[in-house]
């Protein structure tokens, strides 16, 4: 919804996921974003997400979109 747009929930919501994931140990984290959504792979690239153009692991990866992942390297504050 319009009325929660750039207030950081989506950013808050996020560096607690990786916190969470790089507390467990996973060695990566991948998503799908359309390419044309750009505040959102902003938002990924500033946490440390990258574009890879290898397909993710299960085959979940949709058609035309984007794929990044990201791999813990270090502490990533919850905020």
């Amino acid at each position: 919804l319009a009325a929660y747009r750039r207030k950081g929930l989506g950013e808050r919501l996020l560096r607690r996921l990786l916190h969470e994931a790089a507390a467990a140990r996973l060695p990566q984290v991948w998503l799908s974003v359309r390419p044309d959504n750009a505040p959102a792979i902003a938002l990924y690239r500033k946490l440390g997400f990258v574009g890879e153009p290898a397909h993710p692991p299960g085959g979940w990866a949709i058609a035309g979109e984007m794929t990044m992942v990201w791999r813990p390297r270090g502490k990533l504050a919850p905020s």
